[in-house]
């Protein structure tokens, strides 16, 4: 039977157990084992336990002894647990005679076997059975077998139809479900009454004479009863209480069933750990000799072994690696008992063994791939444990270096020192693990199996997705390659490793690779270049922020160990580093970006003016977290507003940046105003350039706590005031825009303070969509035209004293910045687009007759002469950006309040600069334009002096008072304010050969109340003129058709001529009041007018528009003309006009309650 599985006997008389039927039914029981799909319900467990498939072994019941071979079995399934006697008879003769006797004796010696289950199996012919069911017989053979043997409430009694040649499945039927339930019920006996056993055992702990080594066997008979049934779990479930035993025991010191700690039997440092058989561990616990190794190891073994059956194995070798961790402290601890090297031969032998039989289980199981990635990370990490006992092992014979990495395997320091061995014994006669032995034979041996377990070690780390573990162990070869000399190999790997950690997130073992890599650069006579520049900064990076402080706590394996890696030199050795930073050879600049040894913060968020050169200065903290003074060759910070750039620097060629924070003043020589966003910093050290962008866009993922907060900028806004006496250059529309024309800007200079010697200016379009002829530009009058120089690429002037303004007249061509039309009605109607508010002062003239006014917010009224040519109009608008309406306002406040106090002059450009920004804000320009009153302006300004001093708060409040007071006084707006400018729109006059002008009125009372529903009169009025036309006339006139709501609204009912025709002739102009607006002349002829009454009903309440009337001419009758006719335009005079409808009243009827 083996281990697995339960005892059945079997019995029978002698003459069938001989016969060839009985062979045949022997083999046919037995291809139907094992038996499947029994159910244990037990009243000691809450819960069903299912066996999926049991083993059952047949034996005589002859062969099997009744008294178990041991006091205390190793398992309850050592004896049977069903006996089955095979019984044929053919008649109730034959069965009383003899066979009845024969049962009886069978029964009378299973039943005195305790907690054994007894079947008796009546094996009949299939073509017998009916035989046994005669209709005048009391009962059949087996009623007679359950009559003299059943007892109650309890079948023991089967019947089996087979015999030889019989294929029928279903005749086993009946006799398997009754050996499941006997197998159940006796195992259920055995194992309550053990665990009584053991209940009882346990009880009596702590009385005198009770012995653990007794107890553990007890209990664990049960563990392998449940194991021998394929209840794993309820195994491991004893075994796991055992444990929790021993650990109880081992807490109260009471160790006396042991023997010593052990260790000290030979091939104890190389045996298999998880091996049952390599001692005799039963025949040990039981004669109270085991030692606590052996015992530990035993049990191990026992739980790691259910667990692989389980299919847990990355459970198992997980708890295996941490037993020969925890244990191997135990051994420590009694080091003194042990040979030389047995620990690390012990942990070697081990772990590897472990792994070893996890890959003996994993090739018998067929594991899901994430199973198998977690049994391959536990393998991982006991072949690194292997890994680093050779680390102790070579460290201590003098293979290896006591540096980091080989010295992270070292528990402590005194491992430095290796024990100094006497000739006459070496150090391999006491070990015998055959991998050590090996190794300790010399140096390319140990090198041999340092790699290959460290290859195989880096190899299943890969398999489990654990990479940066197997990197580190890259770079153990790689400092092995350097101990042999093999600096070549070595720097190649240590070069090629901190990409991969900065992907792992793993800066601690990138700072590491990096150090032996700088450390082995030198070794190979190179010069430094860019690759050397970018290890150093990555260096830098890594100590910043894992090596700077060594008693900070670990946040990741082995920082601890990085921090103190150079030791009391690391600052000379960083020095050393920033130095060559600043030698290194470079063909260009090399720019590090979010680097954490510096960063730059704005001090304010306020410039300030350079009083007596143009520019501005701002002040800076550079912050230098490294512990050396650094020389950088510049410090500068980029401000950016929209597509203008501006860089503030340091002066000088050299700063000194000590260890912490150093303020500096940057300065930038270009003239500009306004806010602006900060960019980036940069601190620079000979060609390498530290660049700390506002918003950091990098694929280097940061550790929040330590390294984000010292790279990542907050982004900050500098505000820039205006300096009004700096050098300035505009390019704006010229004062005088005529579309027509060739399109013109106009260059503005202003020298401010600076005696210009010689400018240069260039015009460049940043889309090249416009193209500026400097060469034809021209200057404006005013200007000093022998100053100013023009050549085709470019504008150059030349000796312009302080305080001159210069401009210029620039042609260009390539877009048009303004569109502007006319539609095809009289009057025109004209459109135009601009990006700034404007305030307009508009005129409409005629060429060549002077211009009439114009009010801008309607149509004007003009008069034309009668030609067949069209004339042309020019529209002439002045206007005036609101913004510059505004500034010029401010400005003149402000110099207004400084006159009566100079104390504030200085203090100008910050006033300016703040309230224009104010103003700029919500709706506060509104309310200065409309004299609506500045709410909140003096508060809100006020509140940007928060970081000035007491005594300028003081000064600059009281001057905001008076400049908001002088803002809020009205200023009359005269038509022609100076410094408007002037666009001439010129626009071709439409023709038109019929225009009607139509005018429906209701003549009633502006008091007079409309219903809806309620009938109306009113008037239809059409007007007709024919002089606006540019072609031929008619003789008399023409028949035109009007038609009233010709879409049909819906708002109306029309009653009365809503569609009809008449006749337009010529007629005087003089008596048309209706067509007043589109009179030219009085001397000319109008031609008729047309007027009927009707009645209109509105069909809803509101404020409703009044219907359309549409005029077409009718052509029919028409000769001598084109086919398309004349044209005709009809102008609704009423268009505007609403009629309030209201709804008609109705009554209702509610109730109020009262109260």
């Amino acid at each position: 039977m083996g281990e697995y599985g339960v005892k059945v006997t079997y019995s029978g008389p002698i003459l069938f157990l001989s016969s060839g039927q009985w062979a045949h039914t022997f083999t046919s029981l037995k291809e139907r084992l094992p038996l499947r799909n029994l159910h244990w319900r037990s009243v000691s467990r809450p819960s069903v336990r299912s066996v999926q498939e049991l083993d059952v072994e047949l034996v005589s019941l002859e062969s099997v002894r009744d008294e178990p071979s041991s006091q205390i079995p190793a398992t309850l399934l050592e004896r049977p647990l069903l006996n089955i006697y095979f019984v044929t008879c053919e008649d109730a003769d034959t069965y009383k005679n003899s066979v009845r006797k024969q049962i009886r004796d069978w029964h009378t010696s299973v039943t005195q076997r305790k907690h054994q289950e007894w079947l008796i199996c009546l094996v009949i012919r299939p073509d017998a059975e009916g035989t046994t069911k005669r209709l005048f017989q009391r009962g059949t053979l087996l009623d007679k077998i359950r009559a003299d043997f059943n007892v109650p409430k309890r079948e023991r009694c089967v019947q089996l139809a087979w015999s030889i040649g019989s294929e029928d499945p279903a005749a086993w039927t009946d006799l398997i479900s009754k050996m499941k339930e006997g197998i159940i019920s006796s195992f259920d006996a055995n194992i309550i009454q053990r665990e009584e056993e053991v209940k009882r055992s346990e009880v009596q702990r702590q009385m005198p004479g009770w012995n653990f080594c007794t107890f553990f066997i007890l209990k664990e008979s049960l563990a392998t009863s449940f194991d021998g049934m394929n209840l794993t779990e309820d195994a491991l479930i004893q075994y796991d209480e055992l444990e929790a035993s021993f650990f109880q025991v081992l807490k109260e010191k009471n160790l006396s069933w042991f023997g010593q700690l052990g260790g000290t039997a030979p091939n104890d440092d190389s045996a298999p750990l998880l091996s049952v058989t390599k001692k005799p561990y039963r025949e040990l616990i039981l004669s109270n000799t085991i030692t606590v190794f052996d015992f530990r190891s035993y049990l191990l073994a026992r739980q790691c072994f259910l667990l692989a059956r389980l299919g847990q194995l990355a459970e198992a070798a997980i708890k295996a690696e941490r037993f020969i961790t925890s244990f191997a402290r135990t051994l420590q601890e009694n080091k003194k008992d042990l040979s030389d090297f047995f620990l690390e031969s012990w942990i070697y032998s081990a772990s590897i063994g472990v792994v070893n039989q996890c890959d003996a289980w994993a090739d018998a199981a067929s594991l899901e791939p994430p199973a198998m990635i977690s049994l391959n990370a536990a393998k991982a990490e006991l072949l690194d444990l292997a890994r680093a006992q050779l680390d102790k092992v070579g460290i201590r014979r003098g293979y290896l270096p006591p540096v980091h990495p080989f010295s992270m395997s070292l528990p402590s320091s005194s491992d430095l020192n290796p024990p100094q061995y006497p000739p006459s014994e070496p150090v391999e006669a006491r070990i015998s693990s055959q991998d050590l032995i090996e190794a300790l034979r010399g140096r390319d041996e140990f090198d041999r199996l340092y790699i290959t377990t460290t290859n195989r070690t880096i190899q299943t780390y890969n398999s489990c997705n654990r990479r940066r573990f197997a990197l580190k162990l890259h770079a153990s070869l790689a400092a092995l390659d350097n101990a042999r000399q093999r600096y070549p190999s070595g720097h190649a790997v240590f070069a090629s490793l901190p990409g991969h950690y900065v992907a792992q997130r793993w800066s601690s073992l990138e700072g590491f690779v990096l150090l032996k890599s700088m450390e082995s650069y030198p070794q190979q006579d190179r010069p430094k270049e860019k690759e050397w520049a970018s290890q150093a900064a990555a260096f830098l990076r890594a100590f910043v922020v894992h090596g700077g402080h060594q008693n900070v706590q670990a946040e990741e394996p082995n920082e601890a160990a990085f921090a103190s890696m150079l030791g009391q030199q690391k600052v000379d050795f960083v020095r050393e580093l920033v130095e060559g930073l600043r030698d290194v050879s470079l063909e260009e600049d090399y720019i590090v970006q979010n680097h954490p040894s510096f960063s730059v913060r704005l001090e304010g968020e306020n410039a300030r003016i350079a009083e007596t050169e143009d520019g501005a200065t701002v002040d800076v903290t550079v912050m230098n977290s490294m512990p050396v003074d650094v020389l950088a060759n510049g410090v500068s910070v980029k401000v950016i507003s929209g597509d203008e750039e501006m860089l503030f620097s340091s002066s000088g060629t050299e700063i000194s940046l000590p260890p912490g924070q150093t303020r500096l003043s940057l300065s930038c020589p270009i003239p500009s105003s306004g806010l602006f966003k900060i960019d980036c910093s940069s601190v620079r050290v000979g060609k390498v350039a530290f660049q700390y962008p506002a918003n950091p866009a990098t694929n280097r993922p940061q550790k929040p706590e330590k390294e984000t907060k010292k790279i990542i900028q907050k982004s900050q806004l500098l505000r820039l005031p205006y300096d009004a006496d700096a050098f300035n250059v505009q390019l704006t529309f010229p004062d005088d825009v005529v579309l027509d024309a060739t399109p013109h800007l106009m260059l503005a200079v202003h020298t401010g303070r600076n005696h210009v010697t010689t400018a240069t200016l260039r015009l460049r379009n940043p889309d090249d969509e416009v193209m500026f002829d400097t060469e034809n530009a021209d200057a404006c009058q005013g200007t000093a035209a022998d100053v100013i120089t023009f050549s085709k690429d470019c504008i150059v002037i030349q000796d312009v004293p302080p305080n001159t303004a210069l401009r210029v007249n620039v042609p260009y061509s390539g877009v048009r910045l303004d569109t502007i039309k006319a539609s095809h009605g009289v009057p025109s109607r004209f459109s135009g687009t601009h990006d700034n508010l404007l305030r307009f002062l508009c005129r409409l003239t005629t060429r060549p007759k002077a211009p009439t006014a114009f009010d801008g917010s309607s149509l004007g009224h003009a008069k034309f002469q009668r030609h067949y040519q069209p004339e042309t109009l020019v529209l002439k608008l002045k206007y005036r950006p609101l913004k510059e309406e505004i500034e010029s306002r401010v400005t003149n406040a402000i110099n207004a309040v400084s006159e009566h106090h100079p104390e504030l002059i200085n203090d100008k450009a910050w006033m300016w600069g703040a309230l224009m920004e104010e103003l700029e804000t919500g709706d506060r320009w509104q309310e200065l334009l409309t004299r609506r009153g500045l709410s909140g302006l003096r508060e809100a300004v006020k509140a940007r002096l928060s970081d000035k001093a007491e005594t300028e708060i003081e000064r600059m409040s009281a001057g905001l008072l008076e400049v908001v007071e002088v803002l809020q006084q009205p200023v009359e707006t005269k038509p022609d304010v100076e410094g408007c400018l002037t666009l001439s729109i010129p626009v071709d006059l439409p023709a038109v050969n019929i225009l009607n002008a139509a005018h429906l009125t209701i003549p009633l009372a502006s008091t007079d109340a409309i219903f809806s529903g309620q009938p109306l009169q009113a008037i239809l009025n059409i007007s007709t003129s024919f002089h606006w036309g540019s072609g031929w006339a008619p003789r008399d006139g023409y028949l035109l058709r009007f038609d009233i709501d010709p879409e049909g609204t819906g708002n109306w009912l029309i009653s009365g001529q809503r569609r009809g025709e008449y006749f337009a002739k010529a007629r005087s102009l003089r008596t048309n009041k209706c067509f007043e607006p589109f009179l030219i002349s009085k001397r000319f002829k109008d031609n008729s007018t047309y007027e009927t009454k009707i009645t209109l009903v509105p069909l809803r309440d509101g404020a409703l528009l009044l219907p359309k009337i549409a005029v077409t001419p009718i052509t029919d009758d028409l000769e001598g003309h084109d086919e398309a006719g004349p044209s005709c335009e009809t102008h609704q005079i009423h268009a505007a006009e609403r009629v309030n409808v209201l709804p008609r009243s109705a009554r209702s009827t509610y109730v109020v309650n009262q109260s």
